[in-house]
């Protein structure tokens, strides 16, 4: 499957978060390691992003499960985690932030 750059910054990401050695993250994935180690080599010499060689350290938040979904609308508020910062439009109803949360949860590496 071809990939564009952005999609393979993605996939260098995901699998410095992962823990994982490339070789291993990408026998997960049924991704080629020479492949992935061809692209990541050139775009780092093309400087096409900004990477960290040290994944970082992985860190757990407790959540605890809401009871009751209230209809109350939430204020502007980013969340941020390591190089990551997601940014919340005040209005967003707590439905679907919570929805937002649960899908984070399910497709995250850690």
């Amino acid at each position: 499957m071809a990939r564009n750059n952005d999609q393979w910054i993605q996939i260098f990401q995901k699998q410095l978060l992962s823990g994982l050695s490339e070789t291993a993250f990408c026998k997960k994935h049924n991704i080629n390691p020479s492949t992935f180690s061809s692209r990541k080599s050139t775009m780092k010499q093309k400087n096409l992003f900004p990477m960290s060689s040290n994944p970082p350290e992985k860190q757990f938040i407790e959540l605890s499960p809401i009871t009751q979904i209230s209809n109350q609308s939430l204020p502007d508020f980013n969340i941020a985690v390591g190089n990551l910062t997601i940014a919340f439009a005040e209005g967003m109803n707590m439905e679907s932030f919570i929805q937002i949360l649960q899908a984070i949860k399910e497709n995250s590496p850690c």
